[in-house]
């Protein structure tokens, strides 16, 4: 046993005090490894916070739905207007835009639009829609709701993930959640702009 245990001792000291180094080939297969890794994870990591955003827009749009709902049944009509709705937005959204479809309020982080579409599509009159998106450069990513059909009931709402059509890691998370992709415009705090659509799953 104590042969044992000073063969291991020699052998750890003829490691510690060798002074051979890595070969560059080694070097270079290590930085290959880490780069092969890097770009297998990064892009995962990035749909993971893509995700966890999108449901942020996503329970925003419910609880502004909700109040618009709870606005229409008493009023027998729909609104534009985030002051009209119960649904308090936090203080730190201020109105970017006011316009005679629709109006916006952003903070630093999210983008909320209430628009009266006035359309008939698909048989059913949509008077109006709700969507939220990151507030970003480019406004890249965003979920849409659209409210209401012809009878006024709001069992058709569609729920929708939109990509600048030039953001590809914005259509990466609508692809992975969505289907069925189209061109489409909407409103957004800077007046609008060309997006993808996707139908939720």
């Amino acid at each position: 046993m104590k042969k044992l245990v000073n063969k291991i001792k020699d052998t750890l000291n003829s490691i510690f005090s060798s002074s051979k180094g890595f070969t560059l080939l080694e070097l270079l297969v290590v930085v290959l490894i880490i780069g092969i890794l890097a770009a297998i994870a990064l892009p995962q990591y990035h749909l993971a916070v893509d995700k966890a955003d999108f449901a942020r827009y996503q329970s925003m749009v419910a609880s502004l739905r909700d109040a618009y709902d709870e606005y229409f049944i008493i009023n027998g009509k729909g609104t534009q207007n985030f002051g009209d709705l119960s649904f308090t937005l936090p203080e730190s959204f201020n109105v970017v835009l006011n316009g005679d479809t629709g109006q916006c309020v952003a903070n630093n982080n999210m983008w909320c639009c209430i628009r009266e579409n006035k359309i008939n599509s698909e048989n059913a009159y949509w008077p109006a829609s709700i969507s939220c998106g990151k507030m970003d450069t480019d406004l890249s990513i965003v979920y849409m709701e659209i409210l209401y059909t012809k009878d006024g009931l709001t069992v058709n709402k569609k729920g929708r993930c939109l990509a600048r059509q030039a953001n590809t890691r914005a259509n990466r998370l609508c692809n992975s959640i969505g289907k069925n992709k189209t061109g489409t415009n909407i409103l957004i705090p800077n007046g609008a702009g060309t997006y993808y659509r996707y139908t939720l799953k």
